[in-house]
């Protein structure tokens, strides 16, 4: 009875269709954004130091970019149709 029920309301109320999933991109740009290991801290050379840490932030910032530039390929190749 109570499937007959959930079938009539289904059929009487209106409603939308649901929408299509998402297309997926593939997970090969994740590995472009890997994280960076900052630099351990240690008693050294203040300058020494900031300048590790700078090349580690230039480091992970270059490979942000380039995930997203990788993700801007996947999609332009979806819009178009490809794969």
């Amino acid at each position: 009875m109570l499937l007959t029920t959930t079938f009539a309301g289904c059929a009487i109320l209106p409603g939308d269709r649901p929408a299509p999933p998402a297309p997926r991109l593939p997970n090969e740009c994740k590995a472009l954004g890997k994280p960076v290991p900052l630099p351990a801290p240690r008693k050294a050379d203040l300058g020494v130091l900031a300048a590790e840490n700078r090349a580690a932030a230039a480091t992970a910032n270059g490979r942000i970019v380039a995930r997203d530039r990788c993700e801007d390929k996947q999609r332009d190749a979806l819009e178009s149709g490809g794969t």
